[in-house]
């Protein structure tokens, strides 16, 4: 009678593990800048990192969704990409890629400030749906980025996509 119970209660003690667990169909990854980054310096892991989300009952609604990664970031370390007073105007997803028109941003917002929140919103939009290129469109402004053309950290090997786009600086 004894095994039993202690079997009962080590099947019950196994079952509440497994339930306790992360439900990751519930969660995402929603990537944005950080507030204070270091370059070269070791002390970051780099400018875009991302921030576990709850997207319990949307996990099928890209505009609440793109909606949501609008709003900006819980961790204070981290800082929405886009200003405040950007809104989504449409999101659709076909089979493999994504396509994000956004309320216009104002020209002040320089274009490398653009490249950086598109790659963010993109890395942001791949883990959501899976899919393997992003367009992100606002008013004139443009990109199409894939999970290929960004590179979160750096590393000594070369991508031989990005080698026509590397420019030296002069000194």
């Amino acid at each position: 009678m004894r095994r039993i119970f202690c079997l009962l209660l080590a099947a019950l003690l196994l079952l509440s593990l497994c339930a306790c667990g992360v439900d990751s169909e519930n969660q995402a990854e929603f990537f944005y800048r950080r507030v204070k980054f270091a370059y070269g310096t070791g002390e970051s892991d780099g400018v875009i990192v991302s921030e576990i989300r709850d997207i319990t009952s949307h996990t099928d609604d890209l505009p609440y969704l793109i909606s949501l990664y609008l709003v900006g970031p819980q961790d204070e370390a981290l800082a929405s990409p886009f200003p405040a007073e950007v809104r989504l105007i449409s999101a659709e997803k076909t089979r493999s890629k994504v396509q994000i028109e956004l309320s216009e941003i104002d020209s002040g917002f320089s274009d490398s400030a653009f490249s950086l929140a598109c790659a963010c919103m993109t890395l942001t939009c791949i883990e959501l749906t899976g899919v393997t290129q992003v367009t992100i469109v606002s008013g004139e402004r443009s990109v199409t980025l894939s999970q290929e053309d960004l590179t979160l950290y750096d590393s000594d090997t070369v991508n031989p996509a990005t080698i026509e786009t590397t420019m030296e600086v002069p000194q």
